[in-house]
């Protein structure tokens, strides 16, 4: 498969922004949790304050996560494309 570097700038640039979720909308306290977690440490129940966050916060930093995992698997796909293809050669110079 070939690239044409172009055309994918320019796809890039007028793509449409997707709705996202920052770690900002999480509550730090859930955010600091799961960071410890994705770290490979070990959280107990005795550790967790049940009285710093929501049932909803729940929902919000479970959405954080998917959308964040959705987001990586779709970034390592576009590189490993990428990696594959060759990119094409401009058909006129392009320097002086």
């Amino acid at each position: 498969m070939d690239i044409d570097l172009k055309r994918l700038q320019h796809s890039l640039k007028n793509a449409e922004p997707e709705e996202s979720v920052s770690h900002d909308d999480v509550n730090p306290y859930l955010f600091s949790l799961v960071q410890r977690l994705l770290a490979g440490e070990n959280v107990t129940y005795g550790e967790i304050d049940f009285s710093q966050f929501e049932a909803d916060d729940l929902r919000v930093v479970s959405y954080f996560c998917q959308m964040r995992d959705s987001f990586a698997d779709r970034l390592r796909g576009l590189v490993r494309e990428i990696g594959n293809a060759q990119a094409l050669s401009c058909k006129a110079r392009s320097f002086c």
